[in-house]
């Protein structure tokens, strides 16, 4: 259960709780939070404010994640809010537990309130980039960035962008995991319809 009263969070959290999330309307803010608990040591205790979720799959090490609940719920808040716009994929390869080096005047402000260890977020009303963590295999990181655009003309300047603005190895992806299928090198995924939420605008 989570509560998305607080005044603190973004605009973008609340219209993605109040979509998303399903809450009874009997139970007040402190009866959700005094709800939500986790087990230390054999003991329920009440769940802390700042959570951090952690993997580790297979062989690999365990990675943080996220930094907060919050902090997770806003980055999938922004990626709900861009995620039918048209998009390129690439991929990224740093050292292990190495963040991209970004070079943050080629790209929109960022979005602190969605940056946590394992994404990066920048985003304003036209554009947005999301570098993700998605495997940690030894050798290497592996890093998936997006580059989302209202419209098809303006995702064509993705390859120029990123390339300018990531300081390590990134190449065209082969395959779109937002969209599910294969993707040639320099093709842009197009919009698709959001039927559940006819497309919002303003700022992402």
């Amino acid at each position: 259960m989570y509560v998305g009263d607080d005044a603190s969070r973004s605009p973008r959290l609340h219209r993605f709780l109040a979509e998303h999330a399903r809450r009874l309307p009997y139970m007040t803010e402190a009866r959700i939070r005094s709800a939500a608990a986790m087990t230390v040591d054999g003991r329920d205790e009440p769940a802390s404010e700042e959570l951090i979720t952690a993997m580790g799959p297979g062989r690999w090490p365990y990675r943080i994640i996220d930094r907060s609940v919050d902090q997770r719920l806003e980055k999938h808040a922004l990626l709900v809010a861009v995620r039918f716009w048209p998009h390129r994929t690439f991929t990224c390869f740093t050292p292990p537990e190495v963040l991209p080096v970004v070079d943050e005047e080629r790209l929109p402000p960022p979005v602190p309130e969605a940056t946590g260890p394992a994404d990066l977020w920048w985003a304003d009303d036209a554009t947005a980039i999301e570098v993700t963590l998605n495997g940690w295999p030894p050798e290497q990181d592996r890093w998936t960035v997006r580059y989302f655009a209202r419209t098809p003309r303006q995702a064509a300047d993705a390859n120029p962008t990123v390339y300018a603005a990531i300081g390590h190895e990134t190449v065209p992806a082969d395959w779109c995991a937002l969209c599910s299928h294969d993707i040639a090198p320099g093709t842009t995924c197009p919009p698709v319809r959001d039927t559940n939420d006819r497309h919002r605008r303003g700022r992402p």
